[in-house]
């Protein structure tokens, strides 16, 4: 239902982004703007929220990193040099794939549904993000 709702949301807005920027970093969202009393329409103060491009791209490298990661480890599992650290190698897909799949369970409704979304829809997700890294 909730699935539904949403996708029936068809409104744009200026600051709307899609999923994929918010993984780049490549659009913030202004939450205040205010105007100079003696030059008429000359901005004096802007906020924006943006990420810390260094936690946003160091997350991604991590995303990519353990997917790397995780599947060379399924692929050679049967290898003697994995056979005595088993139990430390199920604990690291373990837990990244906890984090891999909520950071993507957190991005999937807004890939699947075309609706006005923004930045601050991404942080939950950022976060299990920053965990990997």
């Amino acid at each position: 239902r909730m699935f539904v709702s949403n996708k029936g949301i068809l409104n744009t807005h200026h600051w709307s982004s899609v999923w994929y920027q918010w993984i780049l970093n490549m659009r913030g969202i202004l939450y205040v703007r205010e105007y100079d009393e003696e030059v008429p329409g000359r901005p004096t103060r802007l906020v924006y929220l943006f990420s810390n491009p260094a936690v946003t791209w160091m997350a991604l490298l991590a995303i990519i990193i353990f997917l790397v990661t995780a599947s060379l480890l399924a692929r050679h599992r049967d290898m003697k040099f994995f056979s005595n650290r088993r139990q430390a190698y199920a604990a690291y897909v373990y837990t990244g794939a906890f984090c891999f799949f909520s950071w993507l369970s957190n991005l999937l409704p807004y890939i699947l549904v075309d609706r006005s979304s923004f930045a601050y829809h991404y942080l939950p997700g950022l976060y299990f993000a920053e965990i990997l890294i």
